[in-house]
């Protein structure tokens, strides 16, 4: 398909700020996705499992319970009684985090196992398999129906897995369980995530369709004239040539050149 550079000026809305802070966004989520992709998920993309980031999330969760008394600990005396909680009795501290670190046993063993299907896999190199896919859907959410219909693709990833997360850390929060409020928060940032690629996804292909469209009725709405009811709401914002032949040279120039033209 050519490349229209009227509709890329005139149609293609671009917000800078919107483009960064959803780049951002999907960026900064890939943490708490994986936390709760290593147990949803099998056969990930090279790229996409980052043994790195699931390292970091190792350390950061191990350290997280204990971080506030590291940091009491540090105060001066006189400031210890004004910040509370330290030195809290263990038996205390793992009434509430016991969960915690049964839970970050269980990440570190399922990341394990992501990394080996990863060396297992086809050499991306060999074109053998998408560095970058998000691995395989467990089987048993396409048998699941809500409200009696059968889950695509999209409603498992925006709802089916992000609720199983939510549901599961909300009945270990009301049991006191600190490790309920991490899968929620994971749960509610997995769901936005993936409701946010899936938009991206979306005006991207509409993007590609809309600039189809006007290619195809580049001839009625600027050569011909004619009204936007009748060239599928194509309408050309500006002034036109008088002579028809001037505007067909005109319309020659709305399309960029291709590179792999120019090779021949």
């Amino acid at each position: 398909m050519q490349r229209n550079l009227y509709f890329r000026t005139l149609y293609k809305r671009q917000n800078k700020v919107k483009e960064f802070i959803l780049t951002l966004f999907l960026s900064l989520s890939s943490y708490p996705r994986l936390v709760l992709e290593v147990f949803l998920r099998k056969n990930m993309g090279e790229r996409y499992f980052s043994t790195a980031a699931a390292v970091m999330i190792t350390v950061i969760l191990a350290l997280y319970p204990v971080m506030g008394d590291l940091f009491t600990a540090m105060l001066p005396r006189a400031l210890r009684g004004i910040m509370g909680g330290y030195g809290k009795q263990a038996s205390h501290f793992w009434a509430h985090y016991t969960t915690w670190y049964l839970f970050l046993a269980a990440f570190v063993y399922f990341s394990f196992q992501r990394w080996k299907e990863v060396k297992r896999n086809p050499s991306v190199f060999d074109f053998g398999r998408f560095s970058l896919t998000p691995g395989d859907i467990y089987p048993g959410f396409y048998d699941l129906r809500l409200f009696g219909v059968t889950p695509n693709t999209r409603a498992i990833e925006t709802v089916y897995e992000p609720m199983a997360a939510f549901l599961l850390g909300l009945f270990l929060y009301t049991i006191g369980q600190n490790v309920g409020g991490l899968l929620m928060l994971c749960g509610i940032i997995y769901a936005l995530s993936y409701s946010a690629a899936y938009q991206k996804g979306d005006h991207f292909v509409m993007d590609t369709i809309d600039e189809q469209i006007v290619n195809e009725e580049m001839e009625n709405a600027f050569i011909g004239g004619s009204d936007s009811s009748q060239s599928r709401g194509v309408r050309f914002y500006a002034r036109k040539p008088t002579h028809e032949e001037l505007r067909r040279k005109v319309a020659e120039g709305f399309f960029e050149r291709s590179l792999m033209g120019l090779r021949r």
